[in-house]
């Protein structure tokens, strides 16, 4: 992977309906089937309640990852766009709020658990599975 000395911002839209803005790498690379995302961000569009307009929120796209860069298959992606300059402003605000809030974060023990924690997390999951398992029908 090419790193880019600049950043190049980009709005996303994959197939399910997502809105991501992110920085983008590997966009260029027309040899490659992969797209690397650096903070990505999902755009939420609320109405307000007590009015015709719209706001936005942006969420972290996938919070459940340390990883600096996504890897992304470009099957998923419908386009990629340039960024109006206030999005970016408010994205780059966000981004920097978002780091600074989890660089005070609970220690690894107290967020992960104990071993005792983890493995009666493991022992509930086998004997999730064992049961879903067992099952014959579908659950709707």
């Amino acid at each position: 992977m090419t790193q880019q000395t600049n950043p190049e911002y980009k709005l996303i839209k994959f197939t399910n309906g997502d809105d991501v803005i992110s920085e983008i790498y590997g966009l260029q690379d027309s040899s490659n089937d992969i797209i690397f995302l650096s903070e990505p961000y999902q755009i939420r569009v609320f109405q307000l309640p007590t009015s015709d307009q719209q706001t936005i929120a942006l969420a972290k796209w996938n919070p459940f990852t340390d990883d600096e860069m996504i890897p992304v298959s470009m099957r998923h992606v419908i386009s990629v766009t340039n960024v109006k300059q206030d999005l970016l402003s408010y994205y780059k605000k966000v981004s920097e709020e978002y780091k600074n809030e989890n660089e005070q974060f609970v220690d690894e023990e107290e967020f992960i658990g104990t071993d005792e924690d983890i493995d009666a997390l493991e022992d509930d999951n086998e004997q999730l599975l064992e049961l879903l398992k067992s099952r014959k029908s579908t659950i709707h």
